[in-house]
């Protein structure tokens, strides 16, 4: 009985470090509808990311406890982008860089403006007009020694100031990225600014 008891618990242990608590309960009621977490829809959108094609193997073939696409279109259709920091961006970003190598986190932070068309537009999710604005704001991070890029900020009308700036890269290291280089084109706003 002691050898039963410990082969349990050594298998409950490696499934607990394979699986997370939803995809456990999948496992075992496959019938049964679960509400996903944001960490497991996180994680699932990392790796369709990398290839749709394995995630539907995963999935379908070797009925690997996933998300279904339906549930992670839902949930993407929820993100508020919202001119800013973009929060939902970097829980994206810590699923896809855990377990990355330092080689595969490390970026360059790059900010921009550019010129818009000043027409406004309604946004019927959060019940607001956009828009009378003439420049738009974006800062990315981009892979050094991996091909990947993201948004992560971005404003209207808005100089990037050194606190803001630390902030974005503030956000960004703690998303498992890391910034070793901040880059900008000579614009008339940035002209002449020393931001670090």
């Amino acid at each position: 009985m002691i050898g039963i008891q410990s082969e349990y618990e050594e298998l409950n242990e490696c499934v607990n470090k394979l699986f997370s608590p939803k995809q456990i309960q999948r496992l075992f009621k496959p019938e049964q509808n679960v509400l996903w977490s944001e960490t497991d829809i996180s994680k699932a959108i990392a790796l369709d990311s990398v290839s749709s094609k394995s995630y539907d193997y995963l999935r379908d073939i070797l009925i690997f406890p996933l998300p279904s696409r339906s549930t992670l279109k839902r949930w993407l259709s929820g993100i508020n982008l919202r001119p800013g920091i973009l929060s939902p961006v970097m829980s994206l970003l810590s699923a896809q860089f855990q377990g990355k190598s330092l080689m595969e986190r490390v970026c360059v932070i790059a900010f921009d403006d550019m010129k818009i068309d000043e027409r406004f537009c309604y946004d019927s999710k959060d019940d607001k007009v956009y828009g009378g604005a003439s420049q738009l704001g974006a800062t990315l991070i981009r892979g050094i020694y991996e091909n990947w890029r993201q948004l992560v900020y971005y404003g209207f009308d808005e100089k990037l100031d050194k606190a803001k700036l630390f902030e974005i890269i503030g956000r960004v290291q703690e998303s498992g990225a890391d910034v070793n280089v901040v880059v900008c084109d000579l614009g008339p706003k940035n002209q002449g600014q020393t931001l670090i």
